[in-house]
């Protein structure tokens, strides 16, 4: 046997080959439905999002085939540009799922991805949802597997690779063509934080930039050309590469691990964000409202938050709040700004994260209001938990520790509040009649998907009975 087939990568091709939507379990499709219902809804609000009118005006300036539909926007685009399009609005305002173990945005890539070549290709629904699952499930496997070395960017680096996964399988490709798909977009894997330290908006073209290679390369293999063949286990794979030093030189048990058959499926297990920011300020947010509602406080009453947070938390969203070039962003990944704003407003909607009323608050404000630390006790890359005390002009102090951050499957949104996230995401393009018009005929359409195929679905969803698109 060819050493290069031993990889790993072709056990995982193999499982995402054999992937139909005849086999799915049914909480599986439930979960897979209620993900693209948010995915959808967070792309649309992305449309109007800081940078994205720019971005989508110069695809259209790039123009090309007519294949795939691009949410909010009229004009359709080669499937590589409508996937990259739609990809960096569904993360633009920071709305998206995420894998929270993984700290992975796990629909990102895979979902637009999909979405743009089952359009192209005129697949089924019920082929673009096997194949949406085939490539969360190899991506989030890979992502809590092989946790990828500090400095780079988990969901633009796995992302592609699962974006492959999900655009071959919609070409048609077996197994040797889904390793070809994965090698060719191995070798353009990359994605790092630096965008995200500095604030800017380049995170959220990052990931389009990721899916669209990850579509172009499943369109490269499906002509025949061969690609990275050991792409987990190489000298130059993910492991020796990307992956941190401990996983690295572990290489028998990682290959234990994503070949073994899983008896737990990944997409059930992602969580859906009930505020559009980093994940790593749910945990403060969520402490600062448990105490405001039960106690039945006024803002006027607290005299400051102390946050006792993991490092990984400090890291991503800890610091002064400092806005600048970029305040959407900022605000984004401020566990200071979101927990003044929670104790302020008593909520975290988009129009909080708007540049202009981000602006309308004062930094020493909040810098005064706000108190970190780090809990030196939890090691590794966690979100939680995290301790919230607020301390009342009284004197008196109220404290709570977050477990489970909220929207994860053990602390799930209700369906009344995931539907009020989708009305509130449409609204951001539509006036709130039309949004929760709008609302009602994506969740019918997302309900039935599995009985038309995806171009009739996007007709659908992409018509409105006003101005939408642009």
């Amino acid at each position: 046997m060819n050493s290069a087939s031993t990889d790993c990568v072709f056990d995982l091709a193999r499982t995402a080959a054999d992937t139909t939507y005849e086999e799915l379990p049914a909480e599986v499709i439930r979960a897979a439905k209620t993900l693209v219902l948010d995915g959808i809804a967070v792309t649309f609000a992305g449309s109007s999002a800081t940078g994205i009118p720019e971005l989508a005006q110069l695809m259209t300036d790039w123009g090309g085939r007519e294949e795939a539909r691009v949410l909010g926007f009229q004009p359709r685009l080669p499937a590589p540009s409508a996937a990259m399009l739609n990809a960096s609005m569904m993360h633009a305002r920071d709305f998206d799922d995420n894998l929270d173990k993984a700290r992975f945005h796990a629909s990102t890539c895979i979902l637009p991805a999909a979405l743009a070549v089952a359009e192209a290709t005129k697949s089924s629904g019920k082929e673009f949802l096997a194949a949406y699952v085939a490539g969360v499930e190899m991506a989030c496997r890979l992502a809590d597997v092989v946790p990828l070395h500090r400095g780079w960017h988990q969901t633009s680096v796995l992302g592609s690779l699962g974006a492959a996964v999900a655009a071959g399988k919609l070409l048609k490709l077996e197994v040797d063509g889904l390793v070809n798909s994965i090698g060719h977009a191995y070798t353009m894997a990359a994605g790092n934080i630096q965008g995200r330290v500095d604030r800017t908006l380049e995170k959220r073209v990052q990931v389009g930039l990721s899916t669209r290679n990850g579509v172009t390369a499943a369109y490269i293999a499906k002509q025949g050309i061969t690609g990275a063949r050991r792409v987990i286990e190489g000298s130059h794979g993910l492991l020796s590469l990307y992956a941190v030093p401990a996983i690295a030189d572990d290489k028998s048990r990682v290959r234990d691990l994503l070949a073994a058959p899983s008896d737990q499926t990944y997409i059930t297990q992602l969580s859906m964000k009930p505020y559009p920011c980093c994940r790593g300020c749910h945990g403060p947010a969520y402490g600062v409202s448990h105490l405001m509602q039960r106690h039945k406080l006024e803002a006027a009453r607290v005299q400051s938050i102390d946050l006792l947070v993991p490092e990984y938390v400090s890291t991503i969203v800890g610091g002064p709040f400092q806005p600048a070039a970029d305040p959407q962003v900022e605000a984004q990944f401020s566990a200071a700004y979101t927990s003044v704003v929670m104790m302020l407003r008593g909520s975290l909607s988009i129009a909080d994260f708007e540049p202009e009323v981000v602006q309308e608050l004062d930094p020493e404000f909040v810098r005064s209001k706000v108190r970190e630390e780090v809990d030196d006790s939890l090691g590794g890359r966690r979100l939680s938990p995290v301790v919230v005390r607020l301390t009342l002009k009284s004197g008196e102090q109220l404290k709570t520790e977050v477990d489970v951050l909220p929207g994860h499957p053990d602390n799930p949104m209700d369906e009344s509040l995931h539907r009020a996230k989708v009305r509130d995401c449409l609204s951001q393009i539509l006036g709130r009649q039309a949004a929760a018009t709008h609302a009602e005929r994506l969740e019918n359409s997302v309900g039935s998907l599995e009985s038309v195929s995806v171009d009739e679905f996007m007709e659908v969803i992409a018509a409105s009975p006003v101005d939408l698109v642009r």
